[in-house]
């Protein structure tokens, strides 16, 4: 496997992957994740514009029958200050510039996906924060299993509660 930016041809096969990740979810009793066909094919279009989007696909080095670059994962890596962190109940670890992982899912095709897209975050970024609801339990154990360090909660724009990581070199 290997990550790369998504091209703009792959976004129907991004949104399967995405709306594999909300049926999970659903079937997991966590109704509250990606609601409302969040997010949409625009929202990924404008991640690929802004060269903030990554898929997670298979090389010729995995031992799969699935063919070659069939996308198995994929994530948002945004760089910046993002607004619904300022209002924070608790405390980042600091104020370093840092990015933030967004949308991050796997549609199990492969085991581990969401583990490799974890591990290329840490290993190309030295400060990172992510956020997810409380009942995201996968992805809870995924960010667990990297060492972040749990910071709060934030309130994001529909009035749900997520609980805040963040993981620094």
């Amino acid at each position: 496997m290997y990550i790369r930016q998504t091209k703009k041809s792959e976004i129907p096969d991004v949104m399967s992957v995405i709306e594999y990740g909300r049926q999970l979810q659903r079937k997991n009793g966590n109704n509250i994740q990606w609601p409302n066909h969040y997010p949409a094919a625009s929202d990924i279009e404008t991640d690929i514009l802004n060269s903030h989007s990554y898929v997670c696909v298979i090389d010729d080095q995995d031992q799969t029958d699935l063919p070659e670059e069939t996308i198995v994962a994929t994530m948002c890596i945004q760089s910046g200050e993002d607004p619904t962190y300022q209002d924070i109940t608790g405390e980042w670890l600091n104020d370093r510039p840092y990015v933030t992982i967004h949308r991050i899912a796997s549609n199990q095709q492969i085991k581990g996906a969401g583990s490799f897209c974890m591990q290329y975050v840490i290993d190309h970024y030295d400060n990172i924060k992510i956020d997810t609801h409380r009942k995201n339990t996968s992805m809870i154990a995924l960010i667990d299993k990297f060492g972040f360090q749990h910071c709060g909660d934030i309130i994001i724009e529909d009035g749900t509660p997520r609980e805040v990581f963040q993981y620094s070199k």
